[in-house]
C-alpha cells in the first residue's frame, strides 16, 4: 500500500513540474541550459525512476546504448521528454509487455528511440 502510494506520489509531483516547465517555456522566462550530458548516466536515473510503475505492471524495462558521443542538451528538459515517453509506454503497453530505451548513432548523432508493446501512436 505505501508502495503504490509513494509511485503515485512522485507521479504527481513529475506532473507538477512538467507543467511548471511548460508555463515557463511559454511566458519565455525559461531558456534552454545546454550542457554536455552522459546520456547513459541519465537513462539509468530515468529508468530508475519508473521500475515502480513498471513492475507494478509486470512489464519488463530495458536499456541500450552504442552510442559513444555525449548529447548536448538542457538536462531538466531531455529528462522530461524522455521520462514522459517512457511513463506513456508503460501506460499503454499491456500487463506482462516490455519497453525499451535504445541509443544509438548515426553520423555522430544520437538516436533515442522508447520500443515497447503497446498500441503505438496513430
Amino acid at each position: 500500500m505505501f508502495h503504490h502510494l509513494s509511485s503515485s506520489a512522485h507521479r504527481l509531483q513529475y506532473l507538477v513540474e512538467d507543467l511548471l516547465s511548460w508555463a515557463s517555456l511559454q511566458n519565455g522566462k525559461m531558456k534552454p541550459d545546454l550542457e554536455e550530458i552522459d546520456f547513459d548516466v541519465l537513462a539509468v536515473q530515468i529508468l530508475e525512476l519508473l521500475k515502480d510503475s513498471a513492475q507494478q505492471k509486470d512489464i519488463d524495462i530495458s536499456f541500450e546504448s552504442s552510442a559513444k558521443t555525449p548529447v548536448c542538451a538542457d538536462r531538466n528538459m531531455l529528462k522530461t521528454i524522455v521520462r514522459n515517453f517512457i511513463s506513456n509506454a508503460i501506460k499503454f503497453t499491456e500487463p506482462g509487455g516490455s519497453v525499451s530505451l535504445v541509443i544509438s548513432q548515426m553520423n555522430s548523432t544520437n538516436i533515442i528511440e522508447v520500443k515497447d508493446d503497446g498500441i503505438g501512436m496513430k
